[in-house]
């Protein structure tokens, strides 16, 4: 029988993947929807950050399985390529240049993928409404910014994408309480209002609660099962991820 293709959703299936002889992930299906956000928890070596590399085709580990962007199917697609069809990743770590000013991060990153264009005026207008302290810091080093700030301009680059799928691999790692409440705020603007489908990979389940409708959970490169939001605040078993 032949597979559907669903051309309004972003689906992650991953196989088998490997680093070198060990397998570290085993037949995960991810399923990400415009205007939805999605948890995937687990503890620290879990697989979440295989499963999200293997899924946005950077680095190890080596896999085998499909990633379909709205019925396109990606394989062996460059990174580039997979933000060109609407997904974008947010790796783990703040991953800014610290020695350049938030404008030129922004231009390094506008420029990796549509060179030769201008940043659209528009769209980072809108991108300092959510997120004002980049107005504020726009010339300012990204190094000389709180890492809180610094988390903000990576999740700002990413959004200059106009991305339809946006993975976030722990962006509340390292941030004070308040700023990890306005992380989850904006991504939960950032679905309902733009529509984007939202990957939110999280070890703060508790604040991660806030803004999901479900989740998967996985443990040993596994994912063990799928939750609505209202199983996991019921879980007994999730809270001892937290």
């Amino acid at each position: 029988m032949t597979e559907s293709v669903d051309r309004s959703q972003c689906r992650i299936r991953i196989d088998a993947a490997h680093y070198g002889r060990r397998q570290v992930l085993f037949n995960a299906d991810v399923i990400l929807e415009p205007k939805k956000v999605v948890g995937l928890f687990g503890h620290n070596g879990a697989g979440k950050s295989s499963l999200v590399n293997a899924a946005f085709g950077i680095s190890p580990p080596i896999w085998e399985g499909s990633v379909r962007i709205d019925g396109r199917t990606m394989f062996k697609n460059s990174p580039e390529e997979r933000v060109r069809s609407g997904m974008v990743l947010v790796p783990q770590g703040r991953g800014v240049f610290p020695s350049l000013t938030v404008s030129e991060n922004f231009l390094l990153a506008h420029g990796a993928i549509k060179s030769g264009s201008s940043m659209d005026r528009k769209r980072l207008e809108t991108i300092f409404e959510l997120m004002p302290i980049l107005r504020d810091k726009w010339n300012d080093k990204a190094g000389s910014l709180s890492g809180g700030q610094q988390q903000f301009v990576s999740v700002g680059r990413a959004l200059l994408q106009n991305p339809r799928y946006l993975i976030l691999d722990e962006p509340s790692v390292g941030l004070a309480p308040k700023l990890v409440e306005d992380m989850m705020k904006l991504i939960q603007v950032v679905s309902t209002q733009d529509g984007v489908g939202v990957l939110l990979v999280e070890q703060n389940v508790s604040q991660a609660l806030q803004v999901i409708e479900r989740a998967y959970v996985m443990r040993s490169g596994q994912i063990t099962g799928e939750y609505t939001q209202e199983q996991l605040r019921e879980s007994e078993y999730l809270w001892h991820l937290a």
